[in-house]
């Protein structure tokens, strides 16, 4: 039997270095694997939490109230399809009572989460029952003063509403003044109640005394002393205020 050649020899030498390398790095995996063949170990995906995935909608479910992410960053809120600005500037009735009920369901979804915030203490139901009542009351008063079927317009309606001054009192004039003290040292002596004096001025401006059918153009003429000292004193208590 003829020998085999040299290069048929190193041929299968080759082969089977190849197989035994091959065999050598597979068993090498197949323990850095875990025994699985020598796959990767891959850790195995993480499933997405259930209340991340948007569950669809029961036909007899409506959404209230959703917040969404704009374009430009901001956060706008849609109650019922509809995007609002400020809870007040719902006028359906309804669809207020429904949005303030979605959120407190949002309040307490988020209850232990959200900061604290200062809080007035709150009012007595009594001083806080007095105080809706007395806005109630006012508010009540402006509508009826403003559109009360009696209440007039115009120029009559605001002289109505605001009378024309009183007339200021004429002031006395010194002989006035000197005539009203006059009487009542009158009141005062009953032996000169008899007399009629009086005191007035004239039409050029000067003194006038009248004792009863005579009149005097200075105190220094009555004849009658006591009459005269009446007038003197009367005068002398003018001129002292």
């Amino acid at each position: 039997m003829d020998a085999l050649p040299p290069e048929f020899l190193i041929l299968i030498v080759a082969l089977v270095s190849a197989l035994a390398g091959g065999l050598l790095v597979w068993v090498a995996c197949y323990v850095a694997g875990g025994g699985k063949g020598g796959r990767q170990h891959r850790q195995p995906p993480v499933v997405a939490a259930q209340a991340d995935q948007e569950a669809p909608a029961s036909p007899g479910e409506q959404d209230l109230l959703r917040v969404s992410r704009m374009k430009k960053g901001g956060l706008a809120v849609v109650v019922q399809g509809q995007r609002y600005r400020h809870l007040r500037e719902i006028t359906d009735p309804q669809v207020g009572d429904e949005t303030i009920e979605a959120l407190k369901a949002v309040l307490a979804f988020a209850e232990g989460w959200l900061p604290s915030t200062s809080q007035t203490p709150p009012q007595p139901a009594s001083q806080k029952s007095v105080m809706v009542d007395e806005q109630t009351f006012l508010r009540q008063l402006r509508q009826r003063a403003l559109f009360s079927p009696d209440r007039p317009s115009g120029l009559m309606g605001w002289q109505r509403r605001h009378p024309s001054p009183r007339p200021l009192e004429p002031l006395l004039t010194p002989a006035e003044e000197i005539d009203e003290l006059v009487q009542q040292r009158l009141r005062r002596q009953p032996d000169l109640s008899g007399h009629y004096i009086r005191l007035t001025t004239g039409k050029d401006g000067s003194l006038r005394i009248q004792v009863d059918q005579q009149t005097f153009d200075a105190v220094d003429d009555i004849p009658d002393i006591r009459v005269r000292a009446l007038i003197q004193d009367a005068v002398r208590e003018w001129e002292s205020q």
